[in-house]
């Protein structure tokens, strides 16, 4: 039978790693192994389902497009992305455009990726900076972080298919924990090579943001 797993959850959360454990147990996410200081072990993105998530989040955004008609400008799109067996995806911007995308896929499973908005924020703040160059206002960061979660709370409660929640300091904690209670979430039989990869994946401390605090 086909099962998606869908990661959602803002950028700097935890959605990385949560990619990376799902990849690790068998689920295939088709990812991209692009690493940075940021993402030392990558990010398990399908670049072809985060261009296009990032798409409709546009045209949702600009408003100059009726619902009905994204979801129909893109369905063949999303069909195409679509993979059988047991498959997944993680992008920031499918939190804005699961309505469009829910209804094409086959037995979704969601998966909520939550972390504490503050230690988001200040991680968003220092990846913009060394990626980007770019200085972001802590304050502004910090409420787009709460309505991100706002966001997530109704998708959780409006979607009534399979849901599961985690957090980005549960999984550093005990990745192992966070990764049975996936396997048993998504029918999957954890193996003992699928935890060693699983501890491999999880770096202790990587809190660059902190670090470079402590610096200054």
């Amino acid at each position: 039978m086909n099962k998606s797993a869908l990661v959602l959850g803002t950028s700097r959360s935890g959605t990385s790693m949560t990619a990376g454990i799902l990849h690790y147990l068998g689920v295939n996410m088709n990812p991209s192994q692009k690493r940075s200081e940021l993402t030392p072990r990558g990010t398990f993105e399908d670049v072809n389902w985060s261009h296009l998530t990032k798409q409709i989040r546009d045209d949702i955004r600009g408003r100059k497009i009726p619902p009905r008609d994204i979801r129909g400008k893109y369905r063949e799109r999303i069909q195409e992305l679509i993979r059988s067996g047991l498959w997944g995806f993680k992008s920031a911007a499918t939190i804005h455009c699961l309505s469009v995308i829910y209804r094409e896929i086959e037995n979704p499973h969601l998966i909520f990726v939550w972390r504490n908005p503050e230690d988001t924020a200040k991680s968003k703040i220092y990846h913009a900076k060394k990626r980007e160059g770019r200085i972001r206002n802590y304050s502004d960061t910090y409420n787009e972080v709460i309505d991100h979660r706002i966001i997530m709370d109704r998708l959780y409660q409006f979607y009534p298919c399979p849901k599961i929640n985690i957090s980005y300091e549960q999984i550093r904690r005990d990745p192992i924990e966070v990764s049975e209670s996936l396997a048993r979430f998504l029918g999957i039989s954890i193996t003992p090579e699928m935890k060693d990869s699983i501890r491999d994946l999880i770096i202790p401390d990587h809190q660059t943001w902190q670090k470079e605090e402590r610096n200054d």
